[in-house]
């Protein structure tokens, strides 16, 4: 048990162990820090570009949406001036069918004032001639022209 105890022994175990701890440490410490420091590295670039990716994605997500959002109003716009012109367009043919209408309207009333004056005269006209035939029968003789007006007048006055 005089062994267990003796200096030299111990002393050598200890620089034993500080060797071991020494050769731990540039064996496998050292190393192991190093490729944790670089694995540490990477995935902190690849967080990095996840996250680039992401406020990438989300720049292009809101230019895509302000996009349709532009299409979108261009449309509604383009409805909207669609209909407009259509509306105008039917004011104007409507507009253009009632000035017709009101003109084919007051062309039928012209034409039928017109065969009314026309149809009058002709009555009138018949009328005096019947008149004055009728006036030869019963005088039995010829009428002048001042007869045949005042006899005119006369019957036309009466209707």
């Amino acid at each position: 048990m005089a062994e267990m105890f003796n200096p030299t022994s111990i002393a050598l175990h200890m620089f034993n162990a500080a060797i071991m701890g020494v050769a731990i440490y540039f064996l496998l410490y050292k190393p192991v820090r190093a490729f944790m420091a670089k694995r540490s590295g990477e995935v902190q670039a690849q967080i990095d570009e996840a996250a680039a990716m992401r406020a990438q994605a989300e720049a292009l997500t809101r230019e895509g949406e302000r996009i349709i959002e532009d299409a979108r109003r261009k449309a509604e716009e383009t409805i909207a001036q669609s209909a407009s012109a259509a509306q105008a367009r039917a004011d104007e043919i409507t507009g253009r069918a009632m000035e017709e209408a009101n003109r084919l309207r007051e062309d039928a009333l012209a034409d039928a004032l017109k065969t009314r004056v026309q149809a009058r005269e002709a009555l009138r006209d018949e009328t005096a001639a019947l008149a004055v035939m009728m006036a030869e029968k019963l005088i039995g003789r010829g009428m002048t022209d001042e007869d045949h007006a005042r006899l005119v007048d006369a019957l036309i006055e009466g209707l």
